[in-house]
């Protein structure tokens, strides 16, 4: 972290949020929405703006760049000409746009079938190892209360605030037990990244201890649920202290906050497709120069 703080200019600015929907279906992949905003800047006069939507609906889906970085256009080849456009990717015509070569919309609309597969076989068994996951948490009591628990107003609503926390001792059996669900069940092949020996020894580690009481001591993590118990806000702060060596961040601080707004729980999010979308195969004929 020292090494990386040397590197940042003093007046670095960065904000990144995003929206998103789902309706889910006892079939099929569901339908959602998910809307993408960044921007800031890197120092001196390198800005940037990034903005996008995207949109599942049935079997299509859509997207729209509306801001993006030129120089990010440069690496993925010229597909500036589809800024603005709602484009639609239709995963049984994918085959087709291999007839006209290489290129970033075609790779795209290759993987994305694909992606949907995997997502279709593999999320049964990863909401039921979450569920494992958080039975062993509760089991092991790896979450506390850091504070008491208090009812405040946020937004005009009513909410209850629970600032928690990780118990450190907590840690390494819930680690463990968690490599032991991964072993044992062959359909959880695709999670032996988790199984690390030398993660287990860095847990032991009195290097584990220092860095658990500075992040404990400097970061805050805070959930808020409304009457029901259902969750509306989930946030996450971390305050970082740079070193001496940043000697361009005298004097400053880095503030990170990661933050969750949960609404409109079991409401139906009405999502449409695009009346006005371009399929990726006219887009890839348009650019594709006559042979």
């Amino acid at each position: 972290m020292a090494d990386l703080m040397k590197t940042l200019p003093s007046d670095i600015n960065m904000k990144i949020s995003a929206t998103a929907s789902s309706e889910m279906k006892s079939e099929g992949t569901p339908d959602s929405l998910f809307d993408f905003n960044a921007e800031g800047n890197f120092g001196g006069d390198l800005t940037y703006k990034v903005n996008f939507n995207t949109i599942k609906k049935g079997d299509d889906y859509y997207f729209k760049i509306n801001n993006f970085p030129n120089l990010f256009f440069f690496f993925l080849g010229d597909i500036s000409f589809i800024k603005g456009k709602w484009v639609r990717i239709s995963p049984s015509n994918a085959s087709s746009t291999n007839q006209y070569g290489y290129s970033f919309l075609a790779s795209l609309g290759e993987q994305l079938p694909a992606m949907e597969k995997t997502f279709k076989e593999k999320h049964d068994r990863i909401v039921n190892f979450a569920k494992t996951a958080v039975k062993i948490a509760d089991e092991e009591k790896l979450i506390t209360f850091k504070a008491k628990p208090r009812v405040e107003k946020v937004d005009g609503k009513q909410l209850i605030r629970y600032e928690l926390s990780l118990r450190k001792e907590a840690i390494l059996p819930f680690y463990t037990r968690l490599q032991e669900e991964i072993k044992k069940d062959p359909n959880l092949s695709e999670l032996s990244f988790m199984i690390d020996q030398g993660l287990i020894d860095y847990l032991q580690s009195n290097e584990f201890q220092q860095v658990f009481d500075y992040v404990n001591k400097n970061n805050t993590f805070v959930l808020w649920t409304d009457i029901n118990g259902f969750p509306a806000i989930i946030q996450n702060s971390m305050r970082v202290v740079p070193p001496d060596t940043a000697k361009q961040l005298k004097d400053k601080q880095i503030s990170i906050t990661f933050k969750v707004l949960i609404n409109k729980i079991n409401e139906p999010p009405n999502i449409q497709a695009p009346s006005d979308s371009t399929s990726i195969e006219d887009l890839i004929k348009e650019q594709t120069p006559s042979r």
